[in-house]
């Protein structure tokens, strides 16, 4: 969810405090340390600290990333306050050109920084939280599905959006087998909505050689749509289990 790229960059963020502030961030946000852990190729007390909590992070595990998200919330809060702070010309200016740097890397992970705040835009994070969700489920084609749609969705819009219909389908016959219901193949209206889409712009069917696709804005909407009705799936079938 959040690239080596990104880590990277905010990781050398860190190597301009103090140590007990670096650690004084991630405790804040109850990132895990771990302490014997020797990162290589990587030189610095102020680096190896920052990998130290990084080594503890499930970078797939959306509950884990977002703790991550809340170290970054703090940077660049703390960055754009410090950049609108007058008086200070020198510090001014590196607020603002590095503020600027790290919202771009983290925009470019799918996430939006707005009101001291980042979140997800739909592409990854909500994918995520599914396969944590199902990770207890005998469901290869489901995983399969979420991983092709991640591939997809900035560089084959039309494969996300149809590969999104699958994955309700897919969802709900998960749960129904589960639940040892017999079903039949309609899935309901969004699923219905997402075919529409699909042969629309989608895959599936031959177009006007003078058609304009679907851009990835579209995709995110159509795999934003199918993740939030999975996920919403998933949690009440959880909950009528206990």
């Amino acid at each position: 969810m959040i690239s080596k790229k990104t880590r990277k960059e905010f990781r050398e963020y860190f190597v301009g405090l103090y140590l007990r502030e670096i650690e004084a961030e991630f405790d804040a946000a109850d990132v895990p340390f771990v302490g014997n852990y020797v990162p290589k190729n990587i030189s610095g007390q102020r680096r190896s600290l920052v990998e130290q909590y990084y080594h503890a992070v499930d970078w797939t595990k959306w509950s884990d990333v977002r703790k991550i998200l809340i170290v970054y919330e703090n940077v660049l809060t703390h960055l754009e306050d410090l950049s609108e702070t007058t008086g200070l010309y020198e510090n001014n200016e590196w607020a603002q050109n590095t503020f600027k740097s790290l919202k771009k890397w983290i925009e470019r992970d799918g996430f939006i920084y707005s009101n001291g705040k980042l979140n997800p835009v739909g592409k990854n994070a909500s994918l995520s939280e599914i396969t944590s969700a199902t990770s207890h489920f005998d469901a290869p084609e489901l995983h399969r599905q979420i991983e092709r749609i991640k591939n997809a969705v900035e560089d084959d819009p039309g494969l996300a959006i149809g590969t999104s219909k699958e994955l309700i389908e897919t969802t709900c016959k998960t749960i129904l087998s589960e639940r040892g219901v017999q079903y039949d193949n309609n899935s309901g209206n969004v699923t219905q909505g997402l075919g529409e889409l699909r042969n629309l712009y989608g895959t599936g069917h031959g177009k006007h050689s003078k058609e304009k696709g679907l851009s990835p804005r579209h995709a995110r909407l159509a795999v934003g749509t199918a993740a939030t009705l999975a996920m919403f799936l998933f949690e009440t079938h959880e909950e009528r289990a206990l």
